[in-house]
């Protein structure tokens, strides 16, 4: 039996403690490594892309013991939290607080030690297009703790061009007849305004708060026109771009381009009249387009009243020579007057006037061509459902001809829309009737 030296003890035992520390330091490492795996706080989202006011959920975890400490999101500009939303997706967890600071850049949730729920879902959209970045941190001791970045996507719509029906040819309106139209008081749904008494009149929600304005920013565009008709108030036409019938050349690019025509969500836009189909059997009936700007708004035009051009804004139609068979199809788009590009869901109302025993409007009343309709109670407007096909409705009024006042108004919100058509229709009593029909935006 070997006996060991004492030098050799002291090396052996040397060699032992060497090797245990590195087993132990090594051990130390790998329990490191697995805390370091199992992230602390944890960022997703129910959607990496969405558009313009699309509603994204994002849930935020927390994989470690629950602090005091508050996490906090700072957020780009352009990013809002629905903070009602926010607040019902998290209904029933106690023991937390969500909050947002006075100008909405940062999130704050705060939990306290006997907060259950490891989850917190979050509620945003996007007023713009372009990239989002977003981080959540919270302090642990003297440490940071930072989420990894979600990235959002928002991203334009895609534009589908909407068929509202057949063509004209294969629609024109017989001469009206009072017992096919009902009063539009009775039309579903619909919102009567009590000029007088105004305390429970319905209110238009802010989302569809969008309206065209005359403004001294104000000009106009136009393409594949026939006649410029500008700086002319002979009431031979409505001064402005007048379009002659469209049957030998339908597929003509036809348009006028309304800029800086209203402010949307704190942006310029500009609104296109696209001029789809023009029926005109004569030329004096041809379809117009007014194009009143701020330095022509004074100017004395009422066509048989008293008025001036302003009065004429964003107006269209025939002044005169319009016969039985008449028609104008043509429909809205929206864009950003900066960038130019389209919106592809645009909310707002429309306004319209004028709709009188000389015209019927033809408009669509799906959900989201006509959210909302209003009326004054007293309105002398009427309508025809599901003509010519299901999905839209014909509007006419019984007031003479020349009468433009609030019993002839009518607004039609819209939401979320890529374009808003319209169709005007000569609406004859007789079969030798001739006049004009104008459809004026109030």
């Amino acid at each position: 039996m070997r006996h060991f030296r004492k030098k050799e003890i002291r090396l052996i035992f040397l060699l032992f403690l060497f090797v245990g520390s590195g087993f132990l330091a090594g051990n130390h490492y790998f329990k490191q490594a697995s805390v370091q795996a199992d992230t602390p706080l944890v960022l997703s989202s129910d959607k990496q892309k969405i558009v313009p006011e699309e509603v994204v959920t994002v849930t935020l975890r927390n994989n470690q013991k629950i602090t005091s400490e508050p996490i906090e999101m700072h957020l780009p500009d352009g990013l809002i939290v629905d903070l009602e939303r926010t607040n019902q997706l998290n209904d029933g967890h106690s023991n937390q607080k969500i909050t947002l600071n006075e100008d909405h850049s940062r999130l704050t949730v705060k939990r306290n030690s006997e907060a259950v729920s490891r989850e917190v879902k979050l509620s945003f959209k996007a007023k713009a297009y372009g990239d989002y970045t977003i981080e959540a941190t919270q302090k642990v001791g003297n440490h940071v703790q930072t989420t990894e970045p979600l990235k959002l996507q928002v991203v334009p719509e895609e534009i589908v061009s909407q068929n509202f029906g057949q063509s004209l040819l294969d629609t024109v309106i017989t001469p009206f007849a009072d017992s096919d139209y009902q009063p539009v008081q009775y039309y579903p749904g619909i919102n009567l305004i009590d000029p007088i008494n105004t305390a429970n009149n319905p209110v238009i929600p802010g989302e569809n708060g969008f309206v065209m304005r005359l403004s001294d920013r104000l000009s106009y565009e136009a393409k594949g026109y026939d006649l410029d008709y500008r700086g002319n108030y002979d009431w031979s036409y409505l001064p402005g771009f007048i379009f002659y019938d469209t049957t030998a050349n339908p597929t003509k690019e036809r348009y006028v381009l309304v800029k800086n025509a209203g402010i949307y969500r704190g942006k310029w836009i500009d609104v296109k009249l696209v001029v789809d189909e023009v029926i005109a059997k004569d030329t004096s009936g041809a379809f117009s387009v007014a194009t009143t700007t701020y330095e022509t708004k004074d100017i004395d035009f009422g066509m048989g009243e008293t008025g001036t051009f302003a009065d004429y804004f964003m107006s269209a139609g025939a002044y005169d020579g319009s016969t039985k068979g008449d028609s104008f199809n043509y429909h809205y788009e929206f864009y950003e007057h900066d960038s130019q590009k389209r919106i592809s869901s645009m909310s707002g109302m429309w306004n319209y006037q004028r709709l009188n025993e000389e015209k019927q409007a033809q408009i669509p009343t799906d959900s989201k061509h006509m959210s909302a309709l209003y009326a004054n109670n007293d309105t002398t407007v009427y309508y025809k459902g599901d003509v010519p096909t299901p999905g839209t409705a014909r509007f006419w009024g019984t007031a003479d001809g020349y009468e433009s006042g609030p019993d002839t108004y009518l607004t039609s919100s819209f939401s979320k829309v890529s374009e808003y058509p319209i169709t005007m229709n000569l609406a004859t009593k007789e079969e030798d009737y001739s006049t004009g029909m104008i459809l004026m935006y109030n």
